[in-house]
């Protein structure tokens, strides 16, 4: 069993703090050592959270007691009961230092900053790391309004396209078409002159054929009878998946896939089976796509799109569910094969890799999350 001497320090900058805790044996020997960005907080309540922390760390290293040292000289005062509290978050942070202690006997007794100089620096660095991460964080939303904004605008000029091309309609209502376009004795009699453009139209965006500033018509798209799609069917898919994550040095790592041999990098996400909730999917798919066991502890977001299978002759309007997952067991089990690649990379590396704008967004909730509540 080991009298645990335990230092501990939380800083801040401006509205933001970090912690630490260094455990030594009475010998003086360190037997361990951490830190912690704890997002938005206030000078005082960082100093409680280090002392929350510093226990923690002290009952990992199966301490049978220990004595805190802490420059903080009203933290003291509070937890010797010496002073009266009213800030609710704090008595529910002296609350759980009691709770997590569970009848290890330890006392809060005052030292020197000159004397406190390691976990100091702990605080510092985690502090810098943490800030670092904000800004960076800041700089990819930046980033992905501008691609927003940029989407937006080339939405528009799709729709600019589609009217201008639409005007042109009285063209096929009254037969201005060439005769080597459409055979109008072939075509299906429910499908409208119009809903032939509009399909050929639909086609041809699915397929990536027309581009925003493509000055050539639709109906440059209709061909013969065989080219137009009459009332595709619809059906709708649901998904989930979610944003996987670990702690690892100090610093918190995603999981990402890839497929088509790394072409398209991806949150790892699957089709929901009959008699499963969405919880379920999300963990079974990340288990199958990656190994990897995880648990929910939040939906992220949900976002919709459609796509067309021609060869079904189909449009399918999927949802995909996304939740944060962080990881419980590594290589739990041999994923499928699906993914061409599985890696941990930062939330910085990995937003910058994803190739789809809408999990980006999805990415950045999730890191949004994590700063807040680390």
């Amino acid at each position: 069993m080991i009298n645990a001497m335990v230092y501990i320090k939380g800083i801040t900058k401006g509205i933001y703090g970090a912690v630490s805790a260094v455990v030594c044996d009475s010998w003086g020997r360190v037997l361990n050592k951490t830190s912690m960005f704890v997002g938005e907080t206030t000078s005082i309540k960082a100093d409680f959270t280090a002392l929350l922390f510093g226990v923690e760390t002290a009952v990992e290293a199966e301490a049978s007691s220990m004595k805190i040292f802490t420059d903080n000289e009203t933290l003291i005062r509070y937890v010797n009961r010496r002073g009266s509290i009213t800030d609710e978050e704090i008595i529910k942070l002296i609350e759980d230092v009691k709770s997590i202690a569970d009848g290890i006997p330890f006392e809060v007794t005052y030292i020197h900053n000159s004397r406190n100089k390691e976990a100091e620096a702990l605080a510092i660095s985690a502090l810098e790391n943490g800030l670092k991460d904000i800004e960076e964080a800041e700089k990819q939303e930046k980033a992905r309004l501008l691609e927003k904004e940029k989407a937006q605008k080339d939405e528009l000029g799709k729709q600019k396209f589609v009217e201008e091309n639409f005007k042109k309609d009285d063209e096929l209502n009254n037969n201005n078409l060439p005769s080597d376009k459409i055979d109008s004795d072939n075509l299906n009699p429910k499908v409208t002159k119009k809903k032939v453009a509009v399909a050929a139209f639909k086609r041809a965006m699915i397929f990536g054929d027309i581009a925003a500033d493509r000055k050539s018509s639709y109906k440059d798209k209709i061909k013969t009878s065989s080219d137009i799609i009459p009332d595709e069917r619809e059906e709708i898919q649901i998904s989930a998946g979610g944003v996987v994550y670990k702690k690892e040095g100090g610093k918190f790592l995603v999981c990402l896939i890839s497929k088509k041999n790394g072409r398209i990098w991806a949150l790892p996400k699957g089709r929901v089976l009959p008699g499963e909730d969405l919880e379920d999917t999300a963990r079974r798919e990340v288990a199958e796509e990656t190994g990897h066991l995880t648990r929910v502890t939040a939906i992220l977001d949900q976002i919709s799109y459609y796509f067309y299978v021609k060869e079904e002759n189909v449009l399918y309007h999927k949802t995909v569910y996304f939740f944060l997952m962080p990881l419980l067991e590594e290589n739990f089990c041999t994923p499928d094969g699906e993914a061409s690649s599985i890696i941990w990379i930062t939330p910085g590396e990995a937003y910058k890799r994803l190739s789809y704008l809408n999990e980006k967004d999805v990415l950045r909730k999730a890191q949004k999350i994590l700063l807040m509540a680390h």
